[in-house]
């Protein structure tokens, strides 16, 4: 099958033209994020696989996808390809925020917020707010509500695009390697990986540095999204190790410096590193931390840099 070449960087993919109701559903992602999936299912997606959306929120990410297939005149089948998953439900403080602000608030001329039109509070379900925003392509969506980790994947369908904004824990991570990696194809399947440029969670750039050999990157960085395309079948043995997430300190510390080798120059990402190092060794976080800061960069990023090694290194400032 002849694609097209799809967008690597952050500008390419800000710059890409796409039909603008794409962009329309709100969400936490970037343009650039959305506008990926999109021009992934549109132009990349064979329909030898199904289409995974795990960690749906508000349905920006599953309406691109659902957007990107409706538009993939190479596909017949359309029903059910894309399968949402989240729970629903409001269990952060900063998403009630988000869904009190975007959708049931009402603000004045200058961004005031005069009055909410509905009280969110936590435990609250927001798949409503979902369903409306994905109701175009609502045939081409299967919602899976509740936590992903009590889900099996469906008879080892095989796996296309496999999106994933959900791995906020390492039981989740583990799940979703031993669920959905077995089932991805060889030379074709996707898989994102959104919170990657974050610092909170290590686990994901371990394990995927630890297989890196299997996939190559095709977006290095687009907003805080990392993809990868897997290029040869991963061993039972390896998936087994990384599922379990059997390394040591020091094997840690070595794949997030590997990381760092062959990264864009990303200061969040060396935070992961430093967090890491905080756990084991305060003096080797305080000089890595030293050069970190002494770097030539903007005030802002400084600021933002001190405010997160306070969160993840309580302390060593």
């Amino acid at each position: 099958m002849q694609v097209l070449k799809l967008p690597a960087t952050q500008d390419e993919l800000v710059t890409a033209e796409i039909p603008a109701h794409v962009l329309l559903p709100k969400g936490m992602l970037d343009v650039s994020e959305q506008k990926f999936l999109y021009l992934l299912a549109r132009d990349h997606y064979s329909g030898s696989g199904e289409i995974i959306d795990a960690g749906a929120f508000c349905g920006a990410s599953g309406y691109a996808l659902a957007a990107g297939l409706a538009d993939n005149t190479r596909i017949n089948q359309k029903f059910g390809r894309v399968h949402s998953y989240d729970l629903f439900s409001v269990e952060e403080p900063y998403t009630r925020e988000y869904i009190q602000n975007v959708f049931f608030s009402r603000f004045d001329r200058s961004g005031s917020r005069i009055y909410a039109t509905h009280k969110v509070k936590v435990g609250d379900s927001f798949l409503d707010v979902f369903q409306f925003q994905t109701q175009r392509y609502a045939s081409s969506i299967q919602t899976h509500v509740g936590s992903i980790t009590d889900f099996r994947w469906e008879g080892g369908l095989p796996i296309s695009i496999l999106f994933i904004d959900c791995a906020k824990t390492l039981d989740i991570q583990r799940h979703i390697l031993r669920e959905f990696f077995p089932a991805l194809i060889s030379g074709e399947s996707f898989v994102i990986q959104q919170d990657f440029h974050h610092p909170w969670h290590p686990y994901i750039h371990v394990v995927m540095e630890f297989l890196g050999s299997y996939f190559d990157v095709v977006v290095p960085a687009a907003s805080a999204t990392r993809a990868y395309r897997l290029i040869r079948e991963i061993p039972a043995a390896e998936l087994r190790r990384a599922i379990n997430f059997e390394f040591s300190n020091d094997e840690i510390v070595f794949f997030l410096q590997q990381m760092l080798s062959h990264s864009p120059d990303r200061p969040m990402l060396e935070l992961v590193l430093a967090r890491q190092l905080y756990l084991i060794d305060n003096d080797e976080c305080t000089k890595f931390i030293t050069r970190l800061l002494s770097k030539n960069q903007a005030a802002p990023v400084v600021a933002e840099l001190r405010k997160q090694i306070d969160l993840l290194c309580p302390g060593i400032l």
